[in-house]
């Protein structure tokens, strides 16, 4: 392997740059494709809960699939992975290797997302690497699913992978798989692991035909204009904003542990074209599983910073060029070995990118949107499948369909939050062909999104009847601190978590499920929260508001009590002059 870094040719025309790049972000996307058509479970399949990108060989991120499945939470930890290969395997990276890492203190978030990693050459010399960042569904953890809330250290959280070579010059390594395949419960890990390799090598061959029509010169300057377009892009927008320091603090209810209201604090620091994000004065290090380590750090940080700025950016290692970032030792932003950290890419990551969307409503309010996951960790249902016997495993990204805050100009949409991106839910009848029990309900829940100008998106239920006994684990966490509203708008609803369902033995969790036996007849539920408002809500439409009602989403009292909005007898119009009048009032009210 040949790891030389000339100094760049003069960039390419603009055109160029713009062509390979858009090539890149092709391959990442046919990548993902690749991936979601050839995986084996429904979390890949249908819930996409992975990622696929192009780094370069100085572990720059490059492109990244947009288009399509994608998490952004993923993508500003890869970079992190690829660096920690290179550095393990410096000077040993050949034509054909693949590499695997998950160690969250080797680069990785949490245990159960592997990265694969495989080099491109050209004549001997490395130039890009195609990655996959995949969240495999058992790792080997003291608990079926890797969401261990009695984890008090990293080794029981799962099978640790330093930087490891998978694929030796195009030859799977057998013994290698033989024992991964050991340490986890579930049969599909090969299979999930082959669609991995299957889209690393897609990547492979799309990036050597590029190659072969440009040449790595070409490539190299091309890769550095397009980050250096969006690093001249990004600090014009921060120049843009006034110097000061900007403050905001978020909260997670609890660690499952005792901990309560565990704080991220974080301050926006902008010096002419320069922002520092500084997370000091966040809680110090925690016994449980929501410490985050440092890679989920950054890149929650940096997802949270790019959903503000203009969109039209590309997400590549701009951001990392433009934005410094201040971690306080020891604390739950940049937790030490050995602490455990699996629940990190929702909480406390969640709570990282809110922190600094409440720091970002002092600079540009009208661009601050709260990104969040008010979960915990994925329900996970898990037990013996009635009619093969083998253990099932069920992570639906459904326990994650909430909190989706409104923003300047927007409602908030229906579904999973920003935070994860274009995955998607499970298709109910693919769930009930795989799991043993029937999805009862899922549907949004009325009055439940922050009122504003805006509306933040109704919180979700969703209700599961079980067909056979399963054991049942979450974390009932967003009741004592919802997704708060923003610019004047209305907190969203909190979060409900009950077990037990349609029987006496039916209650409401409080803080933490563990190992929860649930008997064929009953079902479990919960009710996530809805997104937080924008803005005055006696400054919403009153014709919106009347939709809203109409669609369900909102409703009379709701609208009467959180709009100011009255409607005639039939609930069909708007009553405006009693609008007029109730609005009139009550902002006298407010002024006073």
């Amino acid at each position: 392997m040949t790891r030389a870094f000339p100094t760049p040719a003069s960039p390419p025309d603009p055109i160029t740059v713009d062509v390979i790049r858009g090539f890149l972000e092709t391959v990442a996307d046919e990548m993902s494709l690749t991936m979601k058509r050839t995986a084996v479970t429904p979390i890949f399949s249908e819930s996409s809960d992975y990622s696929c990108a192009v780094m370069d060989d100085r572990s720059r991120l490059i492109a990244q699939a947009l288009r399509t499945a994608s998490l952004p939470v993923h993508m500003g930890a890869m970079k992190f992975s690829v660096e920690s290969v290179l550095s393990a395997f410096e000077g040993d990276v050949h034509d054909g290797d693949v590499f695997l890492v998950n160690d969250p203190y080797h680069g990785g978030s949490h245990i159960p997302d592997l990265t694969m990693v495989m080099p491109v050459h050209h004549d001997g010399e490395l130039v890009l690497f195609p990655a996959v960042r995949a969240h495999q569904m058992d790792t080997g953890a003291i608990t079926p699913g890797s969401y261990s809330p009695t984890a008090t250290e990293i080794w029981q959280e799962g099978l640790r992978l330093p930087p490891i070579r998978i694929c030796d010059r195009g030859r799977i390594r057998e013994d290698l798989v033989r024992m991964l395949e050991l340490n986890t419960r579930l049969p599909t890990f090969r299979g999930d692991l082959l669609a991995m390799l299957a889209a690393c090598r897609v990547g492979v061959r799309r990036i050597a035909e590029l190659v072969s029509k440009y040449g790595i010169g070409v490539i190299r300057t091309a890769c550095d204009e397009s980050i250096a377009r969006g690093v001249r892009r990004i600090r014009a927008e921060i120049e843009s904003w006034p110097d000061g320091d900007y403050e905001g603090e978020a909260f997670l209810d609890h660690d499952g542990m005792g901990t309560t209201d565990i704080n991220v604090r974080c301050t926006l620091r902008v010096r002419g074209d320069r922002l520092c994000v500084d997370l000091t004065g966040s809680h110090p290090q925690v016994r449980s599983y929501v410490n985050s380590s440092r890679a989920n750090t950054h890149s929650n940080v940096y997802l949270a910073v790019a959903t503000m700025l203009d969109p039209e950016i590309s997400k590549n290692e701009a951001f990392f060029e433009t934005i410094d970032l201040v971690l306080p030792a020891h604390s739950v932003v940049n937790a030490d070995a050995p602490a455990p950290v699996t629940a990190c890419t929702l909480n406390i990551g969640g709570e990282i990118a809110e922190a600094v969307a409440y720091a970002f409503e002092g600079i540009l309010p009208e661009r601050a949107y709260p990104q969040t996951l008010k979960i915990g960790a994925l329900v996970m249902a898990f037990g013996a499948h009635p009619e093969t016997g083998e253990l099932f495993l069920d992570a639906n990204m459904d326990s994650a369909a909430g909190w989706s805050s409104a923003v300047h100009g927007l409602d908030g949409w229906g579904g999973l939050p920003n935070h994860y991106g274009m995955s998607t839910l499970a298709n109910a009848e693919i769930v009930e062909m795989r799991f043993p029990y029937r999805i009862a309900e899922r549907e949004l829940v009325p009055d439940t999104g922050g009122a504003g100008r805006w509306r933040g998106c109704c919180g979700t239920r969703i209700v599961k009847q079980v067909d056979s006994p399963m054991l049942l684990n979450f974390s009932a966490i967003g009741r004592r601190w919802p997704v708060r509203g923003m610019a004047g708008g209305g907190d969203g609803s909190a979060n409900r978590w009950i077990v037990g369902c349609g029987t006496e033995a039916e209650r409401e969790e409080q803080a933490l499920g563990y190992l929860v036996p649930l008997v064929p007849g009953s079902g479990f539920s919960f009710q996530l929260g809805g997104g937080g408002g924008w803005g005055d809500p006696f400054e919403r439409d009153p014709d919106r508001v009347l939709d809203d009602v109409l669609d369900g989403y909102v409703s009379r009292e709701g609208a009467q009590r959180d709009y100011r909005v009255v409607l005639t007898l039939d609930g069909l119009r708007v009553d405006r002059e009693q609008t007029r009048a109730l609005r009139s009032r009550d902002r006298g009210e407010r002024a006073r």
